[in-house]
């Protein structure tokens, strides 16, 4: 206990220093207006095509700058020639490592006129330290890369809405709204259907035809599922079970793909990310645009080896590493929430040129092996991707396999409708992280059933409404709430809610995991007997700990008529800091089976009757507010 209390409280000092230290975000001038951020990935060698773009973001009209990261071991020299106003910036910057920070205001140079010949050298393996900024009317830019270790090279640089017009009006809303003032309004019908069907400042698709869902419990098949999307075609189990990273891919079937995305906590460099970089390449090469959102404090070394490596080689492969970078008049947590804010939205989704064959899946699961599989592969013949360890510890290496679940839908306006949230968020703005042209809702009346809804929660955007979307879920409810989830520590007014529905008699039923691995291990098990405490006398609560297994599934179900499965956790974390994402369906059948899943997992736990608080300096830590919501 006293190396998990010393490692714990390391891990707050650390987080305390990384609130003090200033932005990485590369920022425009101020008064130009909203701006929008891509990265080009550079290495010595170039793409492996060379008439394949790259494609920089943003609407036409709103400023756009192109972030430049060098992966080569050696400078590079870059010259650049644009059809409009463009000008080469240098970012202050301290290091060239991953965690570099301005240091040292450098002066903007002016606006180029277009054709004119901007010169500048990239230092070894440098990230964001130059800036590629372009006026609103600029469509395209030629770049000339030269190294002293290889031939050089030339990237056609183009405006994604131009260059990709039939993308671009796949990911437009259907008309203009200001997403952020819509007002809080129910419709006619019963509690739960008018909450499910309400217009909420909370960005969510309009109700609409749930078609065929798919829920994915073995980790085998959701990976077949995703093999199955990008390359027509399943791999058998045992094939799969060998751990082989070079095993054969069939994409003689493979669907014609405008664009593949992937948001996730976690991605991986192992034997998932390796299938899933390969895939995604065979894509790239024939120009399909591939969007991936991770958080970047969670990429480790090898993890930007794979897919930094896969930017720079199939430049339309847009690789984006969220971090959270408040601005300075922002508050205090604010500041500190840099350290912890992460991208825990979940996707994997592709949008075909036969919309019949666009596919997505939602859910819990992180792209890493131990949320796939029982045991580790053995990649010790790979030395670039991760080989996991099945001993104690928390290490990035050490491996503890999770239950999770996932669902998979196909029907076609509902993938379109994600498709406008999922854009309108990667093409926000970098300075606030507002994303831009939020799709509208359109309100519909009636409780049919077969209906979903995707929302996705940017909290410190939209004040937070997926936390009322909660509530008013639980408020709705007369009859049963049903509930999966890895962490439970509830909001003030989720709890307020929790308590009105257990007065009014509704029966609720939770399962977790109560002892949690890793650094936080302490404070989760704190808050987890802090719950059974005050809450165990009163619900149907139960732990779920099946040998080494650790429940990660997000399930929530109301009156068995409504099913969330959902990226959310049952704690302040999800509702105050983290992108979130789930899917939202008003269906018994759905309903039923989602809670199914519950029951299956109940009957694999052991009851909870009571909790007991161990005092020490755990306890004394939670009396922090800032602290608990970081949790």
């Amino acid at each position: 206990m006293q190396r998990g209390v010393f490692l714990s409280g390391l891990a707050i000092l650390v987080m305390a220093l990384v609130s003090c230290a200033p932005s990485t975000r590369p920022v425009g001038v101020p008064g130009e207006g909203a701006l929008v951020v891509s990265r080009l990935y550079l290495d010595a060698q170039g793409p492996v095509r060379d008439d394949v773009p790259f494609l920089f973001g943003g609407r036409e009209a709103v400023q756009a700058s192109v972030a430049l990261r060098s992966l080569s071991p050696s400078r590079l020299t870059l010259q650049v020639q644009c059809d409009g106003p463009a000008r080469l910036r240098q970012a202050g910057r301290s290091s060239s490592g991953p965690g570099d920070q301005a240091v040292t205001p450098i002066p903007v140079p002016v606006w180029a006129a277009a054709g004119t010949s901007l010169q500048a050298s990239l230092a070894s393996r440098a990230r964001d330290r130059l800036i590629l900024d372009v006026a609103p009317q600029v469509s395209g830019c030629n770049l000339n890369v030269q190294s002293a270790v290889a031939p050089s090279y030339a990237i056609s640089i183009e405006r994604e809405a131009l260059a990709r017009p039939r993308l671009a009006a796949r990911e437009a809303p259907g008309m203009p709204g200001e997403p952020w003032q819509a007002a809080h309004r129910t419709v006619e019908g019963d509690a739960l259907a008018a909450a499910f069907h309400a217009n909420r400042p909370l960005a969510m698709t309009a109700p609409l035809d749930a078609g065929s869902l798919r829920l994915l419990v073995d980790g085998t098949e959701a990976l077949n599922a995703r093999i199955e999307a990008l390359t027509g075609r399943r791999v058998p189990e045992a094939v799969l079970a060998s751990g082989d990273p070079t095993l054969p891919l069939d994409f003689s079937n493979a669907p014609q793909l405008d664009a593949i995305y992937l948001s996730y906590l976690i991605l991986a460099a192992d034997f998932s990310g390796a299938l899933m970089a390969r895939m995604l390449a065979w894509h790239a090469e024939r120009g399909t645009v591939v969007r991936i959102l991770a958080s970047e404090t969670l990429l480790s070394g090898p993890d930007r080896a794979l897919f930094e490596t896969l930017a720079a080689r199939y430049p339309t492969v847009q690789l984006q590493p969220f971090r959270f970078a408040p601005r300075l008049g922002d508050g205090a947590e604010e500041q500190a929430a840099r350290a912890h804010r992460s991208n825990h939205a979940k996707m994997f989704m592709t949008l075909a040129r036969d919309p019949a064959r666009s596919r997505a899946i939602i859910g819990g699961r992180n792209w890493q092996e131990a949320y796939l599989f029982a045991e580790p592969r053995d990649l010790s013949a790979f030395p670039a991707l991760r080989q996991y360890f099945t001993g104690p510890g928390w290490s990035w290496l050490d491996f503890h396999p999770y239950e999770d679940i996932e669902v998979e839908f196909t029907a076609p306006d509902l993938i379109e409708g994600v498709a406008v949230q999922f854009a309108a968020l990667w093409h926000r703005d970098n300075s606030t992280d507002r994303p831009f042209d939020w799709p509208p809702q359109v309100a519909t009346a009636g409780s049919a059933q077969g209906q979903a809804r995707h929302f996705l929660s940017v909290p410190w955007i939209d004040g937070r409404a997926q936390e009322t979307l909660f509530i008013d879920l639980f408020d709705a409810a007369r009859e049963s709430i049903e509930i999966a989830s890895p962490f439970v520590h509830l909001t003030p007014r989720i709890e307020a809610a929790l308590e009105r529905a257990v007065s009014r008699g509704v029966s609720v039923r939770l399962v977790t995991t109560m002892d949690r691995t890793g650094p936080d291990g302490w404070f989760i098990d704190y808050l987890h007997r802090e719950f059974a405490r005050d809450w165990a006398d009163r619900i149907e609560l139960h732990d779920f700990h099946e040998g080494n297994m650790i429940l990660h599934a997000k399930i929530f179900v109301f009156d068995r008529r409504l099913a969330l499965i959902t990226s959310t956790n049952l704690n302040q974390r999800s509702f105050f800091h983290d992108l979130e994402n789930g899917l939202a369906v008003l269906d018994r059948r759905f309903a039923a089976r989602s809670a199914a899943m519950i029951d299956d997992y109940i009957a694999r736990a052991q009851p909870v009757h009571e909790g007991q608080i161990r005092p020490g300096i755990v306890g004394l830590l939670m009396n922090s507010h800032w602290l608990r919501r970081v949790f």
